[in-house]
């Protein structure tokens, strides 16, 4: 058949994709019924995969109002304006808890439009969204649930909405139909097309007649008969089965029932009769609020958000995990308890807090926007996860060569740096690599005047990578740059820093400069490449330049050289001081009032091999506090 010879002609195609991290934590599979009243055709079922889920309130005659803009179990798309203010009034009496909410979400009824095969048109129909199996974590969209939900909840039963616990109930029948195998395929993304061979065509480009050719009337007075005996109905049957505890649905309306009529739930306590059902325990583990701002000058609506997450006691053998990472186990404190420890991290401010202060909520000030919650046997199901810590992306190297460190097949312009060889890879552990990068602001900072006349900086400005240079640290061609990356900048740049960076207006423009221009993600892969093999980056001030960057090395993997000549509680020394001092020079680029990344790379490659030579005469100390001395004397300047 067709997709036959297409996975015959393309390997990778027939491949199957292999679940990513992602995919093992977060991901859930939901079966979508659609069934058309008034039409004898066949439900259409098809799997649908999801990272998330969003919130939302039960409540039939809201959804109804909203028409078919209604929330998606998974989407993550609002309902419209109707069913938000049907909503909003059904949560004022603090009616929906928790459970109730999770309830309508994991199993879901909406009313939509869909291509109908049997009739060649689209057609009204009922879609149903189920969950398969629970998750080993449910990441739950609460943004946009009204304010009253939970302080209606609260003020009722004295009890936080938000449970620290609660317990999901999956039908026997809806876990074997997700243990066996189906005949249809793989899952389809949330809101993915549908198969090529089933895609209808656009609902805009069929005309809307009034009639068609084989009866169109009698469908029409069908479908909208079928539609006032749903609405008829009155009730979502499945919401109150969860409320009232039952594990058994009530079959949709129409001549289509379901293939299963069963239906998870959440509650708040354990059931007491499981038998023929799974139940999987689901503890608070993480949860994001949005802070609102109460000062004068702040924006309508801003403000920031507050992370609340906790801290297991044990998760598994930590030890054990530490090593197969290759990283020092962390030791678990003492003072945890037996459910672990809650922190709150406001801003910049981390703070342990108890579990009785992460539960309250509350509109203004701890609005919930994510909820995080796992389940209690995720150490045990998640054993064979693929980790993969250590993985490389060297291969990204074969996929586009501005990925690859080796030199462009056909450079746009001359090259200010002699790529890396085919004799020099891979790269070896350890190998030097002397850097430095260069930034460019694409925010201007923000300030405002106090009342006694000082600056008060609101936003300072924000930095952006422009180009980052590589040199070899050793080998025949030590000292030769062979990264020299001029990066396009997604942002316009309202100052280039010229001063600072050496970069003027055009170096950075494709159309017009001489450099070698690349992608910001290209910069990062290569530099991933660099870490990934295990070289040693050599370079003055590099904990800032890589706070910017936004890339964390190990340690083990640096050597900073304003460390290595730094007196403890005295000031840091600058790289020209350094360079005039240590290895009898002048900066050019200094001189001039400007700054090159190649200049600074190998300036600061040349004086970790002096401390070298310092050391291997034990004369480091001394020379340290020599060049203390001189700096005082010359007042920290360099000699013109």
């Amino acid at each position: 058949d067709k997709k036959s010879a297409t996975a015959a002609h393309d390997p990778v195609a027939a491949q199957p994709v292999k679940p990513t991290v992602f995919d093992c934590l977060f991901g859930s599979t939901w079966d979508e019924t659609s069934t058309f009243p008034g039409v004898n055709a066949a439900p259409v079922v098809r799997k649908v995969h999801s990272l998330a889920l969003t919130l939302s309130l039960p409540d039939t005659s809201a959804e109804q109002a909203g028409g078919s803009g209604g929330a998606a179990a998974g989407s993550g798309v609002a309902g419209s304006a109707g069913a938000e203010a049907g909503k909003a009034d059904a949560a004022g009496g603090g009616s929906c808890s928790f459970a109730d909410a999770l309830s309508h979400c994991v199993c879901k009824q909406s009313d939509t439009r869909a291509w109908c095969v049997e009739r060649s048109k689209y057609r009204h129909a009922k879609q149903r969204k189920q969950l398969r199996e629970a998750p080993n974590a449910l990441w739950l969209h609460a943004a946009e649930l009204p304010a009253s939900v939970m302080q209606g909840w609260e003020e009722k039963h004295a009890t936080p909405w938000l449970p620290p616990k609660f317990y999901l109930v999956m039908p026997a029948a809806a876990a074997s139909a997700a243990a066996a195998p189906t005949a249809e395929g793989a899952p389809t993304a949330e809101g993915a097309a549908p198969p090529p061979e089933a895609a209808p065509p656009p609902e805009a480009a069929r005309p809307a007649d009034a009639t068609d050719a084989d009866g169109g009337a009698s469908d029409a007075a069908a479908e909208a008969a079928a539609t006032t005996a749903d609405a008829d109905a009155g009730t979502d049957a499945d919401t109150r089965q969860a409320r009232e505890g039952g594990t058994e649905g009530v079959a949709e309306a129409g001549e289509n029932p379901p293939p299963h009529t069963a239906t998870p739930r959440a509650c708040l306590s354990r059931p007491e009769d499981s038998e023929g059902v799974e139940v999987a325990t689901y503890s608070l583990r993480g949860l994001i609020c949005f802070s609102q701002s109460e000062l004068a000058h702040a924006d309508e609506g801003s403000g920031h958000l507050i992370l609340f997450f906790r801290l297991p006691c044990k998760d598994g053998d930590s030890a054990e995990a530490a090593q197969r990472v290759h990283i020092d186990p962390i030791p678990c404190a003492e003072h945890f308890g037996e459910e672990g420890q809650w922190f709150m991290w406001n801003d910049f401010v981390l703070t342990p807090v108890t579990e009785e202060q992460v539960l309250p909520l509350h509109s203004t000030w701890k609005r919930p926007c994510v909820v995080l919650y796992t389940r209690s046997d995720l150490s045990e199901r998640l054993d064979t996860l693929p980790l993969q810590p250590r993985e490389t992306v060297s291969v990204a190297a074969s996929l586009s060569y501005d990925f690859s460190l080796e030199e462009p097949r056909q450079p746009s312009t001359e090259l200010s740096f002699q790529p890396l060889a085919a004799s020099e890879l891979p790269l070896r552990a350890g190998q030097l690599v002397a850097i430095d990068a260069e930034f460019v602001a694409v925010s201007k900072e923000v300030t405002r005047s106090s009342a006694r006349g000082k600056t008060i900086v609101v936003k300072p400005a924000r930095l952006s990578l422009a180009r980052v240079s590589c040199i070899r640290g050793d080998g025949p061609l030590a000292g030769a740059p062979f990264i020299d990356s001029y990066i396009q900048q997604a942002e316009p740049v309202v100052d280039y820093l010229t001063r600072f960076s050496g970069l003027h207006p055009g170096d950075l423009d494709l159309s017009v400069s001489r450099h070698h221009i690349t992608t910001m993600k290209a910069a990062y892969v290569k530099l991933r490449q660099l870490v990934d093999a295990g070289c040693v980056f050599v370079g003055h001030g590099l904990k800032k330049d890589f706070e910017m960057i936004n890339v964390v090395i190990p340690r083990s993997q640096i050597v900073d050289t304003v460390d290595l000549f730094y007196l403890p509680g005295a000031r840091r020394i600058s790289l020209r001081f350094l360079a005039w001092h240590l290895l009898g020079m002048q900066m050019d680029n200094r001189v001039q009032g400007t700054h090159d990344s190649i200049e600074d790379a190998r300036t600061a490659l040349e004086l970790y091999k002096k401390y070298l030579e310092l050391r291997a005469e034990s004369a480091v100390e001394q020379m340290i506090e020599q060049l203390y001395d001189i700096g005082r004397e010359t007042h920290w300047e360099v000699p013109e």
